[in-house]
């Protein structure tokens, strides 16, 4: 190969340790031996003189990675460098020039970030060693991805759900929310269950009657909303009032009711209703007109009533009865023969004996011939016979009919 042929980039002669590569001019390839004075790298190295306009120059070494020289026309520019092959670029003389030269201008890293601006370096991306990333502005402002990008387009909470359209929902570690358009009213739940809504000042809105709820907020509020204000009830007794209240009826857990008025008093059921119309019993006899007789007892005792088994009686021809206080009556009827003597008796037995005694006796005809009347008297005996005595009068001749059969009927009265 000939310099002729390849005359700008033939390797040339060796240079001695004493040359001055500085007054090589001439194109080609030079071996710079160690120990050159004039050489950037004092363990020597390959000099490199291009051709064109304007002369350039460049060394390598193992040291150098290459170095960088320009003939002026009247002598060469310092050496642009050097890159040394062990400080890993280190040694530039300045980066931010050389990231531009080789358009990595848009990227910076430093112990603290790492960012990829925008051409004009008004915008960047950024990530530091703790994970946390995004987009800022030259001012620190961060830049929130924009919905069409897949993110949110804000950069707070309230920002994100206004973007999102769901600005109404909300939450924290106690309660979720859900509010209003105008954010005055919102439904709220709580881990305990509690949930219901409420305005902004913090007043519970109840839920109306046309949407399900009572349309109120207390017990009271939502009887009367459903239509029974006038039903009630605690742990002792339900009641049902009147419409101006002045009077209600109730019914306890102990089985206990009636109607009481506002201040407590007993308003008793009138007879017109079925009632006594009375609280007591005296009230109650007196609006049903019994009396002193309806406190007695039934018994044959003072102060009581008998009933019909306090008068037993036996009607019959030869019967009795007995009244309550004791007394007992007794009758029957028997035929005899009247007569003028003393002999001539008829005797008859009690229906029952008496217990204590016979009082008193009596006795008249019963069935005699029309001219001839009798006449009888009667005694006890003792408690179980009776004894009569009979005469018969002829009033047409005026003596008495001996030997005639009469009938008469008697009563005896005893205890």
């Amino acid at each position: 190969m000939s310099e002729n042929n390849y005359g700008a980039m033939m390797m040339k002669s060796d240079v001695g340790a004493a040359d001055d590569i500085n007054a090589i001019l001439q194109p080609g390839i030079y071996l710079i031996p160690p120990s050159n004075s004039s050489s950037p790298d004092s363990q020597g190295g390959a000099l490199t003189v291009h051709s064109g306009s304007p002369l350039r120059r460049t060394f390598t070494s193992d040291a150098l990675i290459c170095l960088v020289s320009t003939w002026n026309g009247n002598t060469w520019t310092g050496w642009q460098g050097p890159l040394a092959k062990e400080r890993n670029l280190a040694d530039l003389p300045n980066p931010a020039l050389a990231r531009q030269n080789l358009e990595l201008g848009a990227f910076h890293t430093d112990s603290n970030f790492t960012s990829v601006s925008a051409p004009n370096g008004g915008v960047f991306f950024y990530i530091t060693p703790d994970g946390h990333w995004g987009v800022q502005d030259s001012a620190g402002n961060p830049l929130p991805l924009a919905l069409a990008n897949g993110g949110t387009g804000a950069n707070t909470l309230l920002g994100a759900r206004v973007k999102l359209e769901i600005a109404s929902f909300g939450g924290d570690g106690t309660l979720t929310t859900m509010s209003s358009p105008d954010g005055k009213v919102y439904l709220y739940i709580d881990d305990d269950g509690h949930w219901g809504v409420q305005d902004s000042a913090g007043n519970p809105l109840p839920l109306a009657i046309a949407n399900g709820g009572t349309g109120a907020n207390t017990l009271l509020g939502a009887r009367v909303q459903l239509g029974v204000a006038n039903f009630g009830s605690d742990d002792n007794r339900a009641t049902m009032s009147a419409p101006g209240a002045p009077a209600f009826i109730f019914i306890d857990k102990h089985g206990d009711w009636g109607v009481l008025d506002s201040t407590g008093k007993i308003i008793p059921l009138p007879l017109s209703r079925g009632g006594l119309g009375a609280t007591d019993a005296a009230g109650g006899r007196t609006a049903l007109e019994l009396g002193s007789a309806a406190t007695k007892y039934v018994g044959t005792s003072a102060g009581q009533l008998p009933d019909m088994s306090a008068f037993p009686v036996s009607a019959v021809a030869k019967g009795y009865e007995r009244q309550p206080n004791g007394l007992l009556r007794q009758w029957g009827t028997i035929t005899i023969p009247a007569a003028n003597g003393n002999a001539d008796v008829g005797i008859d037995s009690f229906a029952i004996q008496f217990p204590n005694g016979v009082l008193n006796c009596r006795v008249n005809g019963t069935s005699t011939l029309t001219d001839t009347p009798c006449f009888a008297s009667a005694e006890a005996i003792d408690r179980n016979q009776i004894r009569i005595k009979a005469v018969a009068v002829n009033l047409t001749n005026k003596t008495i009919t001996q030997g005639m059969a009469v009938s008469v009927a008697w009563e005896a009265i005893g205890a």
